[in-house]
């Protein structure tokens, strides 16, 4: 039996594949089952297992982030984890080739968010937003930064060594509320991530903006866009 003492992952529970997962006074302990026990190995059990597995990665990607696990916090019920709180949100929108439009990197509720353009190109990723005057009821006076976090997912690679999905966080530079006026975000990618990104064929972007005051604590959050 392992065990893993990790506030970053949360508290487990259940079972996946032939690992049982248990949670024991705030200790994580994994453990392989009995050799008698063999996983169910129909096409059904193993898109169950597989969808799970690909969501709590995702889950884990969001919850690195400390401005979406901020978030995230302030919504989960006192007797789950985060980390379980997000994977029980974002499993019944994966389906069995993937991840979808569905997933959320924020939760419901945010207020409407729309993109003019997205792009990446020449290790630059650009994304333009329209204006907020019509989203929701803004207050200048004490909203005075915007932050917009961003996860690409890659997916289909062209080398069979490489991971099946693989996820890039981007963090973009604050910039200042202008309810009026387009908004503009670029992220300079790394080296390694403009060369990972040209490896894989499929792509999905899930974008969310957050709304801050002065001593960057958040007052509004967007809804999860994926493009």
């Amino acid at each position: 039996m392992a065990k893993v003492i990790s506030r970053v992952l949360g508290k487990f529970s259940g079972s996946l594949g032939d690992m049982s997962l248990r949670n024991r006074k705030g200790v994580n302990y994994i453990a392989m089952k009995p050799g008698s026990f063999n996983a169910p190995t129909d096409e059904y059990s193993i898109s169950r297992r597989l969808r799970f597995a690909l969501t709590v990665k995702f889950s884990s990607v969001i919850y690195s982030d400390l401005l979406l696990r901020s978030i995230w916090e302030s919504v989960a019920p006192s007797n789950m984890s985060v980390t379980n709180y997000i994977t029980q949100n974002n499993y019944k929108m994966t389906d069995q080739n993937g991840l979808t439009a569905l997933n959320l990197i924020v939760p419901f509720g945010g207020f409407p968010l729309t993109t003019k353009s997205f792009s990446i190109a020449e290790g630059i990723v650009s994304v333009v937003t329209n204006p907020l005057n019509n989203a929701t009821r803004f207050d200048p006076a004490i909203e005075k930064g915007i932050n917009l976090s961003c996860i690409i997912t890659l997916s289909s690679p062209s080398v069979e060594s490489l991971p099946k999905t693989l996820f890039v966080p981007c963090e973009f530079p604050a910039v200042d509320l202008d309810l009026e006026q387009e908004i503009t975000f670029i992220h300079d990618l790394t080296k390694l991530e403009s060369e990972m990104l040209e490896k894989y064929s499929v792509r999905k972007t899930y974008l969310a903006m957050v709304t801050k005051d002065q001593s960057d604590q958040v007052i509004h959050y967007s809804q999860t866009v994926a493009i």
